[in-house]
């Protein structure tokens, strides 16, 4: 059987969803420090933003905590984007076990954005790969 939605209704293998199919997203600000961490709800959650007052790195979740969220199948990902609200450069840092692919920084311009997708590579590896 192939997968197949059609006017709201889904059908993947064995699963049925029969409702409207909604995409629900957040903003997630992470607060300007020494110290900034992406968090996995801000990942899911699809947008992040930062006011850096300096160049500054952002670390993601670790593999672990990502996994615990997505699940372990890999192939299984989530994109989302970082807009930079300040003239500052952030580079994205990978956590325990994610390996950040292509250019990890985003430009120091105000209003400036990165792309991102998440992808599960191994049950205990996650790569963040920049899309755009």
């Amino acid at each position: 059987m192939f997968n197949r939605i059609t006017r709201g209704n889904a059908v993947v293998g064995g699963l049925t969803v029969t409702s409207s199919l909604k995409q629900l997203r957040t903003v997630t600000n992470i607060a300007d420090g020494a110290s900034m961490v992406h968090t996995t709800a801000g990942i899911l959650g699809g947008i992040t933003t930062a006011t850096l007052t300096t160049a500054r790195s952002i670390t993601t979740p670790t593999a672990a905590a990502i996994i615990a969220e997505l699940g372990s199948v890999v192939g299984t990902s989530v994109k989302f984007s970082y807009i930079n609200l300040a003239a500052f450069v952030a580079t994205l840092l990978g956590g325990t076990g994610v390996t950040i692919v292509g250019l990890a920084t985003t430009a120091a311009t105000a209003g400036q954005a990165s792309r991102w997708q998440v992808v599960v590579t191994a049950p205990t590896t996650v790569s963040i790969y920049r899309i755009a």
